[in-house]
């Protein structure tokens, strides 16, 4: 008697271990997930890249049309000025508001995209 418990119990253990698997997500790497790939970029060149396309907005726009966009959908405009931090993971912001110039400092995980208006 004892030893056929031991056999129910092992075989459910077994059964639901199958189970519990077969309904498991897929095991796929974060990169390959949803048909999309994922590109790891280093923070430094991130951050280097929109300092250098937020000057060429300015350029080509001027300050007041320049504007960032954060990954929360929020946009900070106008930006008057963009500075990186000595370890190029963090961004500091000078933009415009209703109140006068305000300073934020964002890392730059935080970021989108850098537009203009036209």
């Amino acid at each position: 008697m004892k030893s056929l418990l031991c056999t129910v119990i092992l075989f459910s253990s077994i059964a639901y271990s199958a189970e519990t698997l077969s309904q498991a997500p897929s095991m796929q790497s974060p990169a390959m997930m949803n048909d999309q790939a994922m590109l790891t970029i280093d923070a430094k060149s991130r951050l280097q890249d929109l300092l250098q396309a937020y000057d060429l907005l300015k350029k080509e726009r001027g300050s007041p049309k320049v504007f960032l966009v954060l990954k929360n959908g929020e946009k900070l405009s106008p930006i008057v000025e963009l500075t990186a931090m000595n370890n190029q993971t963090l961004l500091l912001v000078r933009y415009g508001t209703g109140q006068g110039t305000q300073l934020r400092v964002l890392a730059i995980e935080d970021l989108d995209s850098v537009m203009s208006t036209p």
